[in-house]
C-alpha cells in the first residue's frame, strides 16, 4: 500500500520528497528494495518533445524487512533532478514519479512487488506525512493505519515558502 500523495517539505532544513509504503500482508516482506524514476517532459535543442526518465536516489533504498511502514525520502539537493523545481514548473514539465518495491514474502519465499504512480497533482508541497507509529507503555510500537494517508501542513520559511 502506498500513500495517496507524495509530499515535499523540509527535513533537517533541506527540501525532501517523501511518500510512505506499508505492508498489508500478515507476514513480513524480506529484503525489500525501492526504486523511483522521475519522468518529465523536455524539449530537445531541435525542438522535439522528449520524455526523460531519471532515477531518484533515496536516503535508504533497501531494508532487512518490511512489516510496518516505510517512509521513503529523496533529498532535493543540487544533484537532484528536482532541484530548482516549483509546483508551477512541475506542472509545465508534467512530472510523474514511478515507484517499484520488490521483496520476498517470508512465508512462501516468493518474489512480491508493488508499484505506484504519483502524477504532478499527487505531489503536494508544504505537507508532511503524519506520524503513524506510537509507543504504548514505553515499550511497544503501535502502527495506526487509520492515519496512513494523513498529512500535516508545514510552516513556510524564507527557504521553503510553501504552506
Amino acid at each position: 500500500m502506498f500513500t495517496r500523495h507524495a509530499v515535499i517539505a523540509p527535513v533537517d532544513g533541506k527540501p525532501t520528497l517523501m511518500f510512505r509504503l506499508g505492508n498489508e500482508r500478515g507476514n513480513q516482506i524480506v529484503d525489500p528494495r525501492i526504486r523511483v524514476v522521475l519522468m518529465r517532459t523536455e524539449r530537445t535543442v531541435e525542438g522535439a518533445t522528449f520524455y526523460r526518465m531519471l532515477d531518484l536516489p533515496l536516503t535508504r533504498e533497501r531494508s532487512l524487512s518490511l512489516s510496518r511502514s516505510w517512509n521513503a525520502l529523496h533529498v532535493i539537493d543540487r544533484d537532484s533532478p528536482l532541484f530548482g523545481e516549483t509546483p508551477a514548473s512541475m506542472v509545465v514539465k508534467e512530472i510523474e514519479l514511478q515507484v517499484l518495491v520488490v521483496g520476498l514474502d517470508d512465508a512462501s519465499m516468493q518474489t512480491v512487488h508493488g508499484k505506484h504512480h504519483y502524477f504532478t497533482a499527487d505531489i503536494l508541497w508544504g505537507q508532511r506525512l503524519a506520524d503513524v507509529l506510537s509507543e504504548v507503555d514505553g515499550q511497544h510500537l503501535v502502527l495506526d493505519l487509520g492515519r496512513f494517508h494523513d498529512l500535516v501542513p508545514t510552516e513556510p520559511t524564507p527557504d521553503f515558502p510553501y504552506p
